[in-house]
């Protein structure tokens, strides 16, 4: 009963910072034919991994956790950033990019970034922005749905020519 519920929160604290939910997932979705991933259940992953958490019964191991993750995100910006409404998350996440600046972070054109548990890649494709001249930007993520969706949303915006998932 509690992973419906704070799924149907976090979609209705979307809705009310102006996060299309419904309309952003369905888009996704609808973005090509997503294959079956049934050796995940083979895959040797940690035990909470295969377990309902983030409001979804198979954990992230299933296509609508994979297709909601950016809109998720953006909803738990705006509940935990409410005066930047829907750019909540945008705000959250510049916090790490002005650490950066501040600690005079420079990469050079043979840098390699590593993005660990990078979901569907927004992370990621940020860092792309932020450090163009890397020479790759690597993400690795456990759950295969999340992967395929981040490389989907790469192929509709290919500007990250140095980002892998």
């Amino acid at each position: 009963i509690l992973v419906p519920m704070a799924r149907d929160m976090m979609k209705k604290t979307a809705e009310a910072n102006d996060v299309p939910w419904e309309r952003a997932a369905r888009w996704i979705e609808e973005q090509g034919a997503w294959p079956e991933f049934s050796s995940c259940l083979e895959m040797d992953l940690p035990e909470y991994y295969r377990k309902a958490f983030h409001a979804y019964d198979k954990g992230n191991l299933e296509w609508r956790a994979a297709f909601e993750q950016e809109i998720a995100s953006k909803a738990v910006g705006a509940r935990n950033y409410p005066d930047f409404g829907s750019n909540g998350e945008d705000a959250f996440r510049s916090a790490f990019e002005v650490a950066f600046q501040k600690l005079g972070l420079e990469l050079s054109s043979s840098s390699r970034i590593l993005d660990l548990g990078c979901g569907v890649g927004t992370s990621s494709r940020r860092l792309c922005d932020q450090f163009p001249q890397a020479q790759s930007i690597l993400g690795i993520d456990l759950s295969p749905y999340f992967i395929a969706v981040g490389n989907r949303l790469l192929e509709l915006e290919p500007y990250a020519t140095n980002l892998f998932l």
